[in-house]
């Protein structure tokens, strides 16, 4: 499985150790439960985004790259944190997100670019 997801993504073997999350999910990467997972989580971020260039998705990848960390988030995005604060609070109440909010969107952010990656 490791060779196969390292290939796909033209990692060697080797490279593929180092992936951390990656490694875990690789088995599932293929998975229509995982990809439905992400698309639920994402979905509703992009639409809105469409229709309304609210910056929800961009600003959740921030705050997940960020670790959690709204004030790092806005750094990262060149915006007020409260402005953070606001569109995070925008995304919980488009995704109606209850405890245990940030895991799942952390795990959904993280693992989308594999799960939807391009088939070699």
């Amino acid at each position: 499985c490791a060779c196969e997801r390292a290939g796909r993504l033209g990692l060697s073997s080797e490279e593929f150790g180092a992936m951390g999350l990656e490694r875990l999910t690789a088995p599932l990467a293929s998975s229509h439960w995982l990809a439905s997972f992400c698309d639920s989580m994402l979905e509703p971020l992009r639409e809105f985004d469409d229709k309304h260039a609210a910056e929800l998705l961009p600003t959740l990848r921030a705050y997940v790259a960020s670790e959690g960390d709204a004030a790092a988030a806005a750094v990262l995005l060149h915006i007020h944190k409260n402005t953070v604060h606001y569109r995070l609070s925008q995304i919980k109440t488009l995704l109606d997100a209850g405890e245990g909010f940030y895991e799942q969107a952390a795990l959904a952010v993280r693992c989308e670019p594999f799960v939807h990656s391009p088939k070699s």
